[in-house]
């Protein structure tokens, strides 16, 4: 009997996973700004946390073996994994679910967030859910928040335009014109990059007024 009749078989192929989408819709401007704005509030509130990952538009993998099993939310932030940089995520690998996610719709995603989405980030176990409509003319409501209440995302009032993250502890905010980040502790909205730089022009500026009067 040949022993090394299994050796000659092939080998099962690897599934690949792709770092990106091959059919990627365009963004407005109202959705690429909106997300820009609240990934830079994000990165300089958690810059310095080396166990919080925030990601805008990775893939992230739910289900080893199935490379169409698959989401890329606007923006995610999972708590207790590695800061680093990564081409994919992949939940079998990093063995954490992201505990925020958030969505930025525009006219071809908002049904799909508020339905299919909403379903699947309530099966992986996803804690907190917030949609935001920066167009104000797709969703009843501008902002849409969820919060995993005996494993299903139930839907949360929003109060003066605002609802609080107890994973984030902050707020999230509808200005009216935009949606921002805005920290209770400090009773201010978190900066943008561009505003630091401004607020470091003003300070420039100011120092050097004082130095002329000298």
């Amino acid at each position: 009997m040949n022993t090394n009749i299994a050796l000659a078989l092939p080998k099962k192929s690897e599934v690949y996973y792709p770092s990106e989408e091959r059919k990627k819709m365009g963004e407005t401007d109202y959705q690429h700004l909106q997300i820009s704005i609240l990934e830079q509030m994000l990165r300089l509130f958690l810059a310095g946390k080396k166990d919080v990952y925030l990601a805008s538009d990775l893939i992230v993998y739910y289900e080893e073996g199935n490379a169409n099993r698959r989401f890329a939310p606007d923006l995610m932030i999972c708590f207790g994994v590695e800061n680093k940089k990564r081409r994919t995520y992949k939940l079998w690998e990093e063995k954490v679910v992201p505990q925020v996610v958030i969505e930025v719709v525009s006219k071809e995603t908002w049904q799909k967030d508020v339905t299919t989405k909403r379903r699947l980030y309530e099966r992986l176990g996803v804690a907190e859910y917030f949609v935001i409509d920066p167009e104000y003319k797709y969703l009843p409501s501008p902002l849409f928040a969820y919060r995993l209440e005996f494993g299903e995302l139930v839907r949360q009032s929003i109060n003066d335009n605002r609802i609080f993250s107890s994973s984030l502890g902050l707020e999230l905010v509808d200005t009216g014109e935009d949606f921002r980040f805005f920290n209770l502790e400090m009773q201010e909205f978190l900066p943008t990059s561009e505003d630091l730089q401004n607020k470091i022009k003003r300070l420039e500026t100011e120092i050097a007024r004082l130095k002329g009067k000298k």
